[in-house]
């Protein structure tokens, strides 16, 4: 029996992988010449160069980008200045929003105080009642040791480390960002109500000392006598100051507080802002006369001189 023929393979073609493919010669590239290397004279380095920390360049301002940085909502102030890096961020500026932080701390405990016997009080127990409660807060807060430090020296402390820290945060601004940006709205309302919180203080509390040596026969009554000589600019001041302060706490404290949902704190500010409003009206309605009335208009007539309002 035969055996059957073989089926022929065809030829293998071996073909060389591309990394073992001869490289093409540099005279087929046409190449220009190249310079004798002897010809190049490398300029020496300075060792103080290599020193120097790199520049920051500017950054685009595409408008996408200008639109979250100049929005400089609460979050982002937060993580710039609450958590800051030892090794990128200057350690006086880590300290210094400590201070500002923890100042408002201890303000925030007589404003706390303030606010429901000035504001809270006369709306929900009357006007007689309310100056009692203030009397009584005063004796409280107006100690010799307390008012320098929980009062004044706390109030002081936050406004002169927050304007350290503004002016800090613009130079670096206009470092990074060949540009000023927007503050934020919780910094905003701090310095609308710091001309208004030192007018306050020097009619309620310096005046009375330059007149009377102490602020004890100011109550309530003082602030309606306000209200009374002056309708106008007694409301704006009084209601623009409580806007403010109910915005700016509000909203600070819920920074300090990490609270990223603010319906609750919207509607707390809410109803605090009504209830010292509705506290203003029983204010502004009660008055005084006779001999008291005579003392806080020589107050109230300083007050205006002061400012170039009196006659």
């Amino acid at each position: 029996m035969s055996s059957l023929p073989e089926p022929q393979r065809p030829p293998s073609r071996r073909t060389t992988p591309r990394s073992h493919q001869r490289p093409p010669r540099l005279e087929a590239l046409n190449l220009p010449p190249v310079a004798d290397l002897t010809v190049l004279t490398p300029s020496p380095i300075d060792e103080s160069d290599l020193l120097l920390p790199e520049p920051t360049p500017n950054k685009p301002s595409h408008s996408l980008s200008e639109k979250k940085i100049s929005d400089e909502d609460d979050k982002q102030e937060e993580e710039e200045y609450d958590a800051p890096n030892p090794a990128t961020v200057a350690l006086w500026r880590h300290y210094l929003f400590k201070v500002h932080k923890y100042s408002s701390y201890s303000f925030t405990a007589f404003l706390s105080l303030h606010l429901v016997t000035a504001n809270a009080m006369p709306a929900l127990v009357g006007i007689d009642a309310a100056d009692n409660a203030v009397v009584l807060a005063r004796v409280l807060y107006q100690m010799p040791v307390v008012e320098e430090t929980l009062v004044f020296g706390s109030l002081a402390a936050h406004l002169i480390s927050g304007a350290v820290l503004r002016l800090h945060k613009i130079r670096r601004d206009k470092r990074w960002y060949s540009r000023r940006l927007k503050m934020s709205r919780i910094s905003f309302t701090g310095y609308l109500l710091a001309p208004l919180v030192t007018a306050h203080v020097v009619v309620a509390r310096v005046i009375p000392l330059i007149k009377e040596g102490d602020s004890s026969m100011i109550s309530l009554r003082y602030i309606s006598r306000g209200f009374v000589r002056s309708r106008l600019v007694s409301w704006s001041v009084y209601t623009a100051m409580l806007g403010l302060t109910v915005y700016h706490v509000g909203y600070g404290w819920s920074r300090w507080l990490r609270i990223r949902k603010y319906t609750r704190v919207r509607i707390a500010g809410v109803t605090v802002f009504a209830l010292g409003i509705w506290g203003l009206i029983v204010v502004s309605k009660a008055n005084i006369a006779g001999w008291l009335g005579k003392k806080y208009d020589a107050m109230y007539e300083m007050a205006e001189g002061m400012v170039g309002l009196g006659n």
